[in-house]
């Protein structure tokens, strides 16, 4: 019995403090946009609670296939995620592409081109292979830090960090949603898949546990002590 207990303690200790995080999935599909639209159009996932960065980083992930059938090609649109009310996108319709990010209002899908930064080259040319994000938040005082990588496979990729106001993502910086968005620049439109989106950020670390854990372990100690 006291070997059990002994077991069961040490058993607490070892999960204690590890954080269990919220993972939250996008079901794959496409988007098409029609002609001459300017206004985006996104596909949403309520994440079911607030995700806030105090418990540890909250990380963004997906893959965007830009495989165009459009007259305009590549380069008539902008593809990427949403994070709550901002839109990460990769600009494809010059030699070098860009990124950015923007505000969106996720309920008329409105987005202000370059309401946060301009176009910043990222160093290789987007073609219509799958394009794979990861957008990373920390908390900074009252901003988070945004760690942005983009990648196509074979082509090119790109890293870099930037920093922006909590209260931009969401009410009080708080984020409730995320998706797929398919920005028109042009006309001739082809259809935007994504795939594998998911959205993840831990939980608060069981302190409580761990305390128990180690107040079980004086008692055993205590009890041990005394029937010697």
């Amino acid at each position: 019995m006291k070997l059990f207990k002994t077991m069961a303690i040490f058993a607490c200790l070892a999960f204690a403090g590890h954080a269990h995080a919220t993972v939250v999935n996008l079901a794959d599909g496409t988007l098409v946009e029609s002609a001459g639209a300017q206004t985006g159009v996104g596909i949403q996932q309520a994440l079911g609670l607030e995700f806030n960065a105090a418990n540890g980083p909250m990380t963004f992930s997906g893959t965007v296939d830009p495989s165009s059938t459009g007259s305009s090609g590549v380069g008539a649109y902008n593809l990427g995620m949403t994070v709550g009310n901002v839109y990460f996108l990769v600009h494809t319709g010059f030699p070098g592409s860009a990124f950015r990010y923007d505000p969106v209002n996720l309920g008329t899908s409105l987005v202000s081109p370059g309401g946060y930064t301009g176009n910043i080259n990222i160093g290789f040319t987007a073609n219509t292979t799958p394009i794979d994000f990861t957008i990373a938040l920390n908390t900074v005082g009252t901003d988070y830090s945004i760690d942005v990588s983009i990648e196509q496979s074979g082509v090119g990729s790109f890293a870099s960090t930037y920093v922006l106001g909590q209260s931009a993502f969401g009410a009080g910086g708080a984020v409730s949603s995320f998706g797929a968005f398919h920005n028109g620049a042009g006309t001739g439109f082809g259809p935007l898949e994504y795939s594998d989106f998911t959205a993840s950020v831990p939980g608060p670390a069981t302190l409580p546990l761990l305390l128990v854990g180690v107040g079980g372990l004086v008692v055993a100690a205590r009890r041990r002590t005394m029937s010697c």
